[in-house]
Formats: C-alpha cells, structure tokens, sequence
C-alpha cells in the first residue's frame, strides 16, 4: 500500500513539474520583444523597406519611429526633403507596422 501510495505521490509530483516548467517557460516568452526599441524597429524597417521599394525610399530618409500601445506594435514612416526654392517634391513616404512581441510585418504600404 506505501508503494502505491509513493508511486503516486512521485506521478503527481513530475506533472507538477512538468506545469511549474511549462509556466517558467511561457512566462518569459511572453515579456521578451523581438523589436525591444525604436532603433531597432528603423534598422528593421530600413532593410525591409529598401528591398521592397529600391532605392525610391532612400529620399525619405530619415524615417521616424513612434509606438504604438494598443497594437503592441512600431510604426515607422518616411519623411519628405523640404523643398529647395522653385523645387517641387512629387510622391509620398513609405510606412511599416512592425509588431513589438515577434518582429511581424503587419502592414507596409507606400503612399501617393
């Protein structure tokens, strides 16, 4: 009757284990970000913007970053020059949404 007892105990003990572990782990996934900062979401957005528009972007230079709370996410958006006298500027500025938690693209466009 002990033995079947301290099998039990050991059985209930191990998946104890075993939750306590899994909550330690799933726990710290949910507190780190993949994109921590605003730096890190531009050098992010720089190289995906680039590969997908070309050089077109390079005029929208530099991009500004701001966070996003209820998206959980960065938004990053190109900038126009300012125009030099009798210059006009055609075009607009590119923007990404880059979420916080796994560094997903959740929106990218470029305006007109």
């Amino acid at each position: 009757m002990n033995r079947k007892l301290i099998f039990l105990l050991c059985i209930v003990s191990i998946l104890f284990a075993g939750n306590i572990i899994q909550f330690i782990w799933n726990s710290s996934q949910l507190f780190s970000d993949a994109v921590p900062n605003e730096e890190t979401a531009l050098l992010i957005a720089e190289a995906v913007l680039g590969s997908v528009y070309g050089e077109d972007t390079l005029y929208t230079k530099p991009y500004s970053g701001t966070y996003d709370r209820i998206r959980n996410a960065w938004i990053i958006t190109g900038n126009l020059p300012e125009p030099t006298e009798g210059q006009l500027i055609n075009g607009g500025v590119p923007e990404i949404v880059i979420g916080k938690r796994d560094g997903k693209i959740l929106k990218m466009y470029h305006g007109m």
